[in-house]
Order: C-alpha cells, then structure tokens, then sequence
C-alpha cells in the first residue's frame, strides 16, 4: 500500500471540500485521473458510451504514457485505467508497471474476458474494476454483451480466479 499516494488522494479531497465548504471559486484539486487507454475492445456492449468511439483513436506509446504520467503526477497520484477494453493491449502489463514504480494508486476497468491470460497485472494494480450486469444469466448476459455463452463462463471463472488469488495475498 502506497501511503503517500493516498494521503496525496486524502489532502486533495479534504482541499476541495474546504473551498467548496468556503464557496471559493478557486481551482480545485483533482481526485484521480480517468485515462483511456485504448479504444479497442473485445465485445459490442448494448449499453456502451463509448461504442462510437471504439477502434478509432491512436493509442500511445510507453514514453509517452510515462510522459503522460510525469505531468499527471504533480496533481495526484491515483490513475484509473479505461478504455475500450485495456486488458487486449499487448503492452498493458508494462504500461500499468509504470505508474506503479511513480507511487501511484492504480485501477483497471477490465470486462475480465482477458485476465487469464495476463494474471501479472494482478502484482501491478491495486483496484480492477469489472461491471457485471446479469452474470448469473449467460443466456441474457452475453446478449447483452455481444459476446458469447463460453465467454460468459470464462468470466465467471476469471472472477473467481481473480477473488481467490486476492484472498491469498
């Protein structure tokens, strides 16, 4: 656990409380970071904002999310991951690494279709965050995913997978 990314977190949150509470009309800090990794993703969700968007964007490279990084870092130290789906970035082991040895907080929005075959970034992030919208229906889950039935099972798997290695840890 990263003590100084989440006293940083702490005192930003705190900050803007203080000048919301003062109905200053001053900056206020930022919590956390939203990247969007990629616009690609592995599935073609009903619900998705990002659908249009989807496979259209360059993505960049590791200098330059280091880059990224080093200007996102003097405001805070919490960056969550997103695309798209993150986990079907070949590099995305080595990208997540990076805020890692900066002291950052890190999450992963994933859809957990891909996790088994990258358990690594387990060891490089503290949060993944996976939606589950009717995972206990296959049937109507991969409807709604565009996906299917198999790949439903395989994310139930993954999740318990994931869970279990988390308990150990």
């Amino acid at each position: 656990m990263n003590l100084r990314a989440y006293a940083k977190l702490l005192k930003n949150y705190l900050y803007d409380i203080l000048l919301i509470k003062l109905n200053k009309q001053l900056k206020l800090k930022p919590l956390f970071f939203v990247y969007h990794l990629t616009s690609k993703c592995n599935f073609n969700c009903d619900f998705c904002y990002y659908k249009n968007k989807l496979n259209l964007h360059r993505e960049l490279n590791l200098k330059e999310v280091d880059e990224l990084l080093n200007v996102i870092q003097k405001e805070s130290k919490f960056i969550y991951f997103n695309g798209g789906e993150p986990l079907v970035r070949e590099d995305i082991i080595d990208i997540v690494k990076i805020p890692k040895k900066k002291g950052f907080i890190t999450a992963v929005n994933t859809n957990m279709s891909q996790i088994h075959k990258k358990m690594e970034i387990l060891d490089c992030t503290d949060y993944l965050v996976a939606s589950l919208h009717r995972i206990n229906n296959p049937e109507k889950y991969s409807k709604i995913l565009g996906t299917n039935v198999s790949t439903i099972n395989k994310i139930k798997d993954n999740i318990i997978t994931c869970a279990k290695l988390q308990k150990d840890r």
